[in-house]
């Protein structure tokens, strides 16, 4: 496995300064003859895709990435749920790329290039700064109560059955408190959380999900979960097989109720039980 250094903030950050004092190598002009050096800011799937290329394109390039997290990889270990090992699979790519290119890609993790970098002295010491992180919060919509009592983003609740650090989770959910359970969306994040929330436990334990994401669930109360979506079936953002995924749950029934208007627009194009 490539090496992770852990770079933590102490002194106000005067630790993490010294160290890209020390990365400081001879400026050099962007060009393929020369040496660029590089530094990409998150090390999930856009960071180390252009990472890829850049290794490519430059052959004697320099390039240092740094994340928040405590280890790589941001939505492909983070955001892909735990029973899609598939989906995972990318990350071999990226670990062979990191092993192949020990001389010249280094990763820091626990850097928050917000608090702990500068970004003068970034632009100072690198040819280049790519800025690949993601957004670490979510939307507000404005509704009432909207972070209440057992009410998360999608993000925070992935998070939490996939075990990201505490900074991100704000609320742990309660899932021994009533029988339903609310899914506001129609992509694939709402059919990972209605799936997650609908297996067994034997089905969860053969996955990566978190022991305490486990435990929480083997107490679940959750019997019925509805997906409410603005958008109708032709709209949907998530495959036919993600779908058949949750619809093939032991012991799951599902229901599809469409408002009438739309159901107008569309009835010539889909038939529900049997009929237009």
């Amino acid at each position: 496995m490539f090496l992770i250094r852990q770079l933590l903030n102490y002194n106000n950050g005067s630790f993490i300064r010294l160290s890209l004092q020390h990365l400081r190598r001879t400026k050099s002009t962007f060009s393929t003859s020369s040496a660029p050096q590089i530094a990409i800011i998150g090390s999930g799937p856009s960071g180390l895709y252009v990472c890829s290329r850049l290794l490519q394109r430059f052959e004697n390039c320099f390039i240092d990435i740094f994340d928040k997290a405590q280890a790589p990889f941001g939505l492909i270990y983070y955001g892909v749920a735990p029973d899609h090992f598939d989906m995972k699979k990318s990350m071999t790519g990226f670990e062979k790329m990191f092993e192949e290119n020990r001389e010249r890609l280094e990763l820091f993790c626990n850097v928050d290039a917000n608090k702990d970098v500068n970004f003068e002295e970034l632009c100072s010491t690198y040819d280049a700064v790519v800025l690949a992180y993601g957004a670490n919060k979510p939307r507000k919509l404005g509704l009432e109560n909207e972070y209440g009592n057992n009410c998360f983003s999608g993000g925070e609740f992935v998070s939490w059955y996939n075990g990201m650090s505490q900074q991100y989770i704000k609320n742990i959910p309660k899932l021994d408190t009533g029988s339903n359970a609310v899914v506001i969306g129609n992509g694939n994040v709402a059919i990972d959380c209605s799936r997650i929330l609908l297996s067994s436990p034997e089905r969860l334990k053969q996955t990566d999900i978190t022991e305490n994401a486990l435990n929480a669930l083997k107490k679940s109360k959750i019997k019925n979960v509805y997906i409410i979506g603005r958008r109708g079936p032709k709209e949907i953002s998530f495959t036919i097989k993600e779908l058949r995924e949750l619809l093939n749950l032991e012991g799951v029934n599902s229901h599809c109720l469409i408002d009438s208007n739309l159901r107008e627009k569309i009835g010539k194009r889909i038939k529900f039980n049997g009929k237009t």
